[in-house]
């Protein structure tokens, strides 16, 4: 093999290996491994103290959020905002923006209903999809804009166009969870899970432990 032939081979093996050592560690990919080592917990059987893994439907606690691109109502959403920026002959899409917002939610399975509550420190791994791409024109472009100003970002100089993915979580998606696991009073009991004079019905918590976040994927193969 000619010198030439080496060195593409070479530059286009560090490439692919860069890839995925970026793959790898990616958030999502860092967090559906984390889930992937945790037993799944029938909500029946959890029991408080323990950071443990339920898999369920997604119910509304309040009033649902409203994801900015699509409108649909969730209780957690993702936005990523990139930008079309000039390279030599060609472009290349940057990142000026990624937020999002959760609320607390219910996650039922066939045992019973729990609660989830992200805290600050959520991490959440939710399918991403292209929402939209504008140049300028289009109902888009407006949501973009006014997400940009929202999060004071200014639209980038010499940017030739915006494109965004949308993520979210919603009402009766199926979803797994890891959180610590707490027990406390439920005061809106399924009838399932009514208690009596003597016992009080108690309903299952999920949330953040100490230097912990609360972690979720929308991926199937989490469930197990």
């Amino acid at each position: 093999m000619d010198p030439l032939t080496l060195t593409v081979v070479g530059v286009a093996a560090t490439v692919a290996g860069l890839r995925g050592f970026i793959y790898w560690y990616s958030t999502p990919q860092v967090i559906k491994r984390s889930l992937s080592t945790h037993r799944r917990v029938p909500i029946s059987e959890a029991s408080a103290g323990r950071r443990i893994k339920i898999v369920g439907r997604v119910g509304a606690v309040a009033e649902p959020l409203v994801a900015p691109i699509s409108g649909r109502p969730c209780v957690h959403w993702q936005v990523w905002i990139e930008s079309e920026q000039p390279s030599g002959k060609g472009t290349f899409w940057r990142e000026v923006l990624h937020t999002g917002a959760a609320q607390d939610f219910f996650l039922s399975d066939e045992t019973g209903r729990a609660v989830v509550s992200p805290g600050e420190s959520w991490t959440f791994a939710a399918a991403r999809s292209r929402s939209g791409e504008t140049r300028g024109r289009g109902q888009t472009d407006h949501v973009i804009e006014a997400l940009l100003h929202a999060n004071e970002r200014a639209r980038p100089s010499g940017s030739e166009g915006l494109r965004c993915f949308e993520a979210v979580y919603e009402v009766d998606q199926e979803i797994a969870v890891v959180g610590l696991a707490s027990l406390e009073p439920d005061p809106d009991p399924t009838t399932e899970a009514r208690g009596n004079y003597r016992e009080p019905p108690k309903r299952i918590r999920l949330g953040p432990a100490a230097k912990r976040s609360v972690i979720a994927s929308d991926d199937p193969k989490t469930f197990r």
